[in-house]
């Protein structure tokens, strides 16, 4: 994600994760995808919380716009608090602007 975006950076990755997702869940209906969305520390850790739920939930919409059943599919958010790697650098800033993405029961 850019600074301040919801819409994910589109890559050949990205889809191909789409697609493979969409197989798997359809083949095990009893998983489901838990979405946390997270932000760099750019902003106030009340605008990071909202952001992250928001890019979480536009990664939701595209999987459930894929087909993929929105009862599949939870969102959490965690803001800035949980880098993956040091905000001090704009590469770190930009690793940690992400949704993770765990299959779950």
């Amino acid at each position: 994600f850019n600074t301040g975006s919801v819409s994910y950076i589109k890559t050949a990755d990205n889809e191909r994760f789409l697609e493979e997702a969409k197989l798997f869940l359809s083949q095990n209906k009893d998983k489901k995808l838990v979405l946390t969305g997270h932000t760099d520390n750019v902003g106030s850790p009340a605008s990071n919380m909202q952001l992250s739920k928001e890019r979480a939930e536009s990664v939701k919409e595209l999987l459930t716009e894929s087909g993929i059943p929105a009862e599949q599919i939870s969102v959490s958010a965690k803001g800035q608090t949980q880098p993956k790697v040091p905000n001090d650098t704009p590469e770190g800033k930009a690793a940690n602007r992400r949704v993770s993405i765990v299959v779950s029961e």
